[in-house]
């Protein structure tokens, strides 16, 4: 454990205030750059910095900066507040001097990371648009009078290069458990924020 706690708070806290923005704007560089955390916890520009104003060990400093990589990945994606990201860092542990001094960082630069992130998605195709149509289907004999209605989505992805479309047909009792499905899923991610 380092000199300061176990978590990036203790680095944040020990690191000198001339040397914290430096830190704090490579991380976010490194992640406009869709560069991941366990990547930039080795980045030689970031160690030599910490270890220039802290008594880290080698070991310490790469699960400190990982652990802030994924603090400042999490604020670029929820566009996090200044004012939040304060109230943040001082949750988890950071003196309220540098915590400030991070905030006002944030507040000046943090639109310049997260544009080039906006349309940013890990898949290889991103949806553009959804359309539907509804049919009902009756039958042709006069003894059954059954009614089968559907749902027809037309989902139109696009890559880099080109555009696609596909069809997919639901009976009600589908598409209800589709609508079911997205429900969960969208409280799980709310939950995430």
């Amino acid at each position: 454990m380092g000199p300061m706690g176990d978590s990036f708070a203790g680095l944040i806290n020990e690191m000198s205030e001339g040397d914290l923005p430096n830190l704090i704007l490579r991380v976010l560089d490194l992640l406009s750059h869709q560069v991941s955390p366990s990547i930039i916890q080795t980045d030689k520009v970031l160690v030599t910095l910490v270890f220039k104003s802290t008594q880290y060990q080698t070991e310490e400093v790469h699960l400190q900066l990982s652990e802030l990589a994924q603090f400042f990945k999490k604020a670029i994606f929820v566009v996090m507040k200044p004012s939040a990201l304060e109230e943040d860092l001082r949750g988890k542990g950071v003196d309220e001097k540098r915590a400030k001094l991070i905030s006002n960082l944030w507040n000046e630069k943090a639109h310049i990371y997260i544009l080039p992130l906006k349309n940013v998605s890990t898949a290889s195709k991103q949806l553009e648009d959804v359309r539907h149509e509804l049919r009902v289907t009756s039958a042709t004999n006069l003894q059954s009078q059954v009614l089968a209605p559907c749902a027809i989505l037309e989902f139109n992805l696009r890559n880099s290069e080109q555009g696609e479309k596909f069809h997919v047909q639901f009976s009600h009792e589908e598409l209800f458990s589709l609508y079911n499905q997205l429900e969960r899923m969208q409280e799980h991610l709310d939950k995430l924020y």
